[in-house]
């Protein structure tokens, strides 16, 4: 997993975020279920997400927030799927309308999810305010 935020400073607000999780996928299908981030305490979460502010594979979807874990529902596919296996990625982004804010000091913060059983970390740099 990666994560990366636009600004990456300390205390910025608004932020844009985006985690990529890869695995291995039929398709490059993530499959179906439920997507769980857990933030770092440190950062700054709307109880709620207005609509549109989260996009998982560039789709808005709904996203549930509990403190500083997040639910999103991954969708089963619908239609005629290949047979290939390999290595794909998906991304879960969230726009500024989203109204992130990062932790208020510098540092390494991780982040950590589950789906389908697999387990991911990834850490995101805060630089110092200018």
């Amino acid at each position: 997993m990666t994560v990366a935020a636009s600004p990456h400073v300390a205390g910025a607000r608004g932020v844009r975020l985006a985690l990529t999780l890869q695995y291995v996928m039929r398709c490059s299908n993530p499959g179906p279920g439920p997507l769980v981030v857990s933030f770092p305490a440190a950062m700054k979460l709307p109880k709620h997400f207005a609509p549109g502010a989260v996009k998982l594979a560039g789709k808005p979807v709904a996203a549930d927030v509990d403190g500083h874990q997040l639910t999103v529902r991954v969708a089963r596919y619908r239609g005629i799927m290949c047979d290939m296996m390999g290595v794909g990625s998906v991304t879960l982004s969230f726009a500024r309308s989203a109204k992130l804010a990062n932790p208020a000091q510098p540092g390494s913060y991780r982040f950590k999810a589950t789906h389908r059983g697999r387990a991911f970390t990834a850490k995101l740099a805060i630089k110092p305010a200018a």
